[in-house]
């Protein structure tokens, strides 16, 4: 409009009547290229379809990625035993320990003490699984309401474990090696092993619990009791 309004300015009455006068006809068609395609429509052809293609592209390596990463650690699996034993005691986490899983059954108390009621965590539902081999012992606790506590006050929880075990006691054939892992919903969320460790409180290696293992995978085990 103001474009309109600033050309108008100055200019002769009888040409500004005939510009009204002209006002009744069509008009003009936007121009078009040799295949008969409007020339602005063009350009938007080209954005909507440039953004489909990589759009597609971003899914095509994701897929390939996914499949590759799937196919690397099947490989790598089917090279380390190891793996499949900590697989296998992953799906081994249970609420409902019996008589039988003293050692689980202590750290269950462990944290049923230690961990405050201000947290708000839902304790019967933590899952348990240990695992004794000779003078190491392997605990998995899997938490899985942990998204409402702060990620670096979540190793508290593998502080409590330790200081509980620090306080049991020795024993005939006493534990030397601890190998603490706490699952959230998702994933890994810290690990604690003599060697080395990983409690950020948001993503943990597992693989950092292989040497647990070390002596089963001599026996050429498919899986452990």
């Amino acid at each position: 409009m103001a474009e309109d309004f600033l050309i108008g300015v100055g200019k002769d009455n009888r040409e500004h009547h005939n510009n009204r006068s002209d006002q009744s006809q069509p008009p003009p068609k936007p121009p078009r290229n040799n295949n008969g395609d409007d020339i602005k429509s063009k350009g938007k052809k080209q954005a909507l379809k440039g953004c489909g293609i990589g759009c597609l592209a971003l899914i095509v390596i994701f897929v390939g990625l996914s499949f590759w990463l799937g196919s690397s650690l099947e490989d790598e699996e089917s090279k380390d035993l190891r793996i499949s034993y900590l697989k296998q005691d992953m799906k081994r986490l249970t609420a409902n320990l019996t008589e039988k899983d003293s050692l689980s059954q202590f750290v269950k108390l462990c944290l049923d003490i230690g961990v405050s009621e201000e947290n708000e965590l839902n304790k019967d539902a933590f899952k348990y699984f240990t695992r004794r081999n000779g003078n190491k012992l392997l605990i998995i606790v899997e938490i899985r309401d942990m998204q409402d506590i702060e990620a670096s006050t979540r190793k508290g929880i593998v502080e409590i474990i330790e200081e509980c075990f620090s306080y049991s006691g020795e024993d005939e054939n006493p534990i030397d090696e601890y190998y603490i892992c706490i699952e959230g919903k998702w994933n890994t969320l810290l690990v604690k092993t003599p060697y080395k460790s990983d409690l950020g409180g948001r993503f943990a290696d597992e693989k950092l619990l292989l040497p647990f293992y070390d002596e089963y995978v001599k026996d050429s085990l498919p899986s452990l009791e």
